[in-house]
């Protein structure tokens, strides 16, 4: 909501986000692109309290994602079709027995989701399709790692390219602090930025 500042018929800047951006940081002025919320008490924790072999299961989870990603960033449409299905698969390894009440709930809630992006990437006919299916799973794993967190072992670190489908913007996660965009490839490899480290 725009309080003060414009009034009713006043032109504003729709495009050139990004030639904007680079001039305010050219003067040395913060980012338009990353503006840095202050942390809190409960950053980087997560919401339920689960057993460590749960945590363990996720991890198949998270690095199928991963394996999808790799494959994206590398143009491989054929490899991260196959790494959607494998993901699938994994999902039926996740015991869910130590659950219980909103744990558990959550929890199904995130499995009935993923299992539906999956179909929906393995069922993609061209890499573009599969990178918007990925785009709705990354949202999915995010809430994951949020809510559940993952074994000690296991880093996660959530990136966003605002460029991603027509400057719509898209985030995606990954286990290097080196960017490898899945969205572009190996047009712009780079295109991006560190949003937050959710597991580290």
């Amino acid at each position: 909501i725009v309080k003060s500042g414009l009034k009713a018929g006043e032109l504003v800047v729709t495009n050139g986000n990004f030639k904007i951006d680079s001039s305010l940081q050219i003067q040395a002025r913060p980012s338009m692109m990353s503006v840095e919320e202050p942390p809190t008490e409960t950053e980087n924790e997560s919401k339920f309290n689960v057993d460590a072999n749960f945590l363990k299961q996720l991890n198949m989870i998270y690095n199928s994602y991963f394996a999808i990603h790799k494959a994206l960033a590398d143009d491989d449409f054929k490899e991260a079709v196959a790494k959607t299905k494998y993901l699938g698969a994994m999902l039926s390894h996740v015991s869910s027995g130590s659950l219980e009440g909103n744990s558990l709930q959550a929890w199904e809630k995130i499995e009935w989701e993923i299992r539906e992006m999956v179909k929906q990437g393995t069922e993609s006919g061209d890499i573009n399709s599969l990178r918007e299916a990925f785009s709705s799973l990354s949202s999915i794993i995010d809430e994951l790692a949020e809510q559940f967190g993952a074994s000690k072992k296991m880093t996660i670190i959530k990136f966003k390219c605002p460029m991603a489908f027509n400057n719509k913007g898209a985030q995606w996660l990954q286990q290097s602090d080196k960017i490898a965009n899945p969205y572009f490839g190996k047009v712009m490899p780079g295109c991006g930025e560190k949003v937050e480290d959710i597991v580290k």
